[in-house]
Protein backbone atom coordinates (compact mmCIF):
# COMPACT_ATOMS: atom_id res chain seq x y z
CA UNK A 1 0.00 0.00 0.00
CA UNK A 2 1.44 3.38 -0.90
CA UNK A 3 1.32 6.20 1.30
CA UNK A 4 -1.21 8.76 0.86
CA UNK A 5 0.48 12.04 -0.45
CA UNK A 6 1.63 14.91 2.58
CA UNK A 7 -0.42 17.10 3.39
CA UNK A 8 -0.75 20.02 1.19
CA UNK A 9 -0.15 23.78 2.86
CA UNK A 10 -3.62 24.85 3.40
CA UNK A 11 -2.51 28.42 4.52
CA UNK A 12 -3.26 29.90 1.16
CA UNK A 13 -6.50 30.06 1.79
CA UNK A 14 -5.91 31.67 5.18
CA UNK A 15 -4.22 34.20 3.09
CA UNK A 16 -7.15 34.74 1.22
CA UNK A 17 -9.81 34.85 3.92
CA UNK A 18 -7.40 37.56 5.88
CA UNK A 19 -7.21 39.49 3.00
CA UNK A 20 -10.83 39.36 2.36
CA UNK A 21 -11.56 40.30 5.94
CA UNK A 22 -9.36 43.45 4.96
CA UNK A 23 -11.50 44.22 1.97
CA UNK A 24 -14.77 44.03 4.19
CA UNK A 25 -12.83 46.49 6.87
CA UNK A 26 -11.76 48.69 3.82
CA UNK A 27 -15.58 48.87 2.42
CA UNK A 28 -16.99 49.02 5.82
CA UNK A 29 -15.11 52.28 6.31
CA UNK A 30 -15.90 53.44 2.81
CA UNK A 31 -19.66 52.58 3.73
CA UNK A 32 -19.43 54.49 6.99
CA UNK A 33 -17.78 57.82 4.63
CA UNK A 34 -20.55 57.27 2.75
CA UNK A 35 -23.40 57.15 5.12
CA UNK A 36 -22.50 58.88 8.22
CA UNK A 37 -19.79 61.78 6.92
CA UNK A 38 -21.21 62.56 3.82
CA UNK A 39 -19.07 66.27 4.02
CA UNK A 40 -15.68 64.31 4.22
CA UNK A 41 -16.69 62.35 1.26
CA UNK A 42 -18.03 64.98 -0.70
CA UNK A 43 -14.69 66.96 -0.33
CA UNK A 44 -12.90 63.52 -1.67
CA UNK A 45 -15.37 63.18 -4.95
CA UNK A 46 -14.48 67.36 -5.52
CA UNK A 47 -10.76 67.23 -5.10
CA UNK A 48 -11.26 63.80 -7.44
CA UNK A 49 -12.97 65.43 -10.16
CA UNK A 50 -10.86 68.44 -10.04
CA UNK A 51 -8.05 65.65 -10.65
CA UNK A 52 -10.30 64.50 -13.30
CA UNK A 53 -10.30 67.95 -14.91
CA UNK A 54 -6.37 68.44 -14.73
CA UNK A 55 -6.01 65.10 -16.40
CA UNK A 56 -7.99 66.59 -19.19
CA UNK A 57 -10.48 63.62 -19.07
CA UNK A 58 -13.76 63.70 -21.04
CA UNK A 59 -16.45 66.19 -19.23
CA UNK A 60 -18.81 63.18 -19.99
CA UNK A 61 -17.24 61.03 -17.81
CA UNK A 62 -16.30 63.62 -14.52
CA UNK A 63 -19.76 64.63 -15.03
CA UNK A 64 -21.33 60.12 -14.69
CA UNK A 65 -18.94 60.10 -12.09
CA UNK A 66 -19.98 63.13 -9.91
CA UNK A 67 -23.52 61.36 -10.52
CA UNK A 68 -22.64 58.03 -9.72
CA UNK A 69 -20.52 59.34 -6.56
CA UNK A 70 -23.37 61.42 -5.30
CA UNK A 71 -26.27 59.50 -5.49
CA UNK A 72 -27.17 56.04 -4.28
CA UNK A 73 -25.55 53.68 -6.73
CA UNK A 74 -22.38 54.17 -4.81
CA UNK A 75 -23.95 53.09 -1.52
CA UNK A 76 -25.28 49.95 -3.18
CA UNK A 77 -21.95 49.30 -4.36
CA UNK A 78 -20.46 49.14 -1.33
CA UNK A 79 -22.78 47.59 -0.12
CA UNK A 80 -22.31 44.87 -2.31
CA UNK A 81 -18.40 44.79 -2.64
CA UNK A 82 -18.62 44.69 1.73
CA UNK A 83 -21.30 41.56 0.92
CA UNK A 84 -19.06 39.55 -1.53
CA UNK A 85 -15.81 40.21 0.44
CA UNK A 86 -17.27 38.62 3.78
CA UNK A 87 -18.53 35.68 1.76
CA UNK A 88 -15.45 35.00 0.34
CA UNK A 89 -13.63 35.56 3.91
CA UNK A 90 -16.70 32.56 5.15
CA UNK A 91 -16.20 30.54 1.91
CA UNK A 92 -11.68 30.58 2.37
CA UNK A 93 -12.30 29.74 6.19
CA UNK A 94 -14.70 27.14 5.08
CA UNK A 95 -12.57 25.57 2.74
CA UNK A 96 -9.33 25.59 5.20
CA UNK A 97 -11.41 23.55 7.91
CA UNK A 98 -13.09 21.29 5.66
CA UNK A 99 -10.06 20.44 3.44
CA UNK A 100 -7.91 20.53 7.32
CA UNK A 101 -10.31 17.89 8.59
CA UNK A 102 -10.38 15.58 5.38
CA UNK A 103 -6.07 15.16 4.72
CA UNK A 104 -6.48 14.31 8.79
CA UNK A 105 -8.75 12.15 7.90
CA UNK A 106 -6.86 10.44 5.45
CA UNK A 107 -3.74 10.27 7.12
CA UNK A 108 -4.94 8.89 10.31
CA UNK A 109 -6.89 6.42 8.22
CA UNK A 110 -3.87 5.40 6.64
CA UNK A 111 -1.83 5.38 9.54
CA UNK A 112 -4.59 2.96 11.16
CA UNK A 113 -4.85 0.50 8.13
CA UNK A 114 -0.58 0.25 8.17
CA UNK A 115 0.19 -0.17 11.72
CA UNK A 116 -1.24 -3.36 11.93
CA UNK A 117 0.36 -4.47 8.28
CA UNK A 118 4.04 -3.46 10.12
CA UNK A 119 3.27 -5.91 13.14
CA UNK A 120 2.62 -8.65 10.80
CA UNK A 121 -1.09 -8.65 12.02
CA UNK A 122 -3.18 -9.34 8.72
Amino acid sequence: MTPPAPMPDLTVFLKLGALELSCAVICGVWLWMLVCRRDLWLRLIAGELALYQRLHLPSGYIAWRRKFAEGKPEIYCAIFVMILSLLGAALAGGAYFSLKHKFQERQRHWTAQSIPKERGIN
